[in-house]
């Protein structure tokens, strides 16, 4: 992920890692990403939206995390 920008707000998240856990999470709007595609043709492209929403899910995941890493340490014990 090249860049994080926009917008915060607020969704509530869900991950089949961790099934009937939902909570809000709150991320940033747009993401810039620059991948290879099956053919190894580079790309840099913008998500906005859910897509971006998504695409830092399941980045995270990538990077050792879950959703409910972001909460407050209050809500996690809840």
């Amino acid at each position: 992920m090249l860049e994080e920008s926009g917008k915060e707000w607020s969704f509530n998240e869900g991950c089949l890692s961790i099934p009937d856990i939902r909570e809000d999470v709150t991320r940033l709007s747009t993401v810039k990403l620059s991948y290879y595609d099956e053919n190894w043709k580079h790309h840099e492209e913008t998500f906005s939206g859910l897509a971006a929403r998504v695409i830092q899910h399941e980045y995270d995941h990538i990077e050792g995390k879950l959703f409910t890493d972001k909460l407050s340490p209050l809500r996690k014990r809840l």
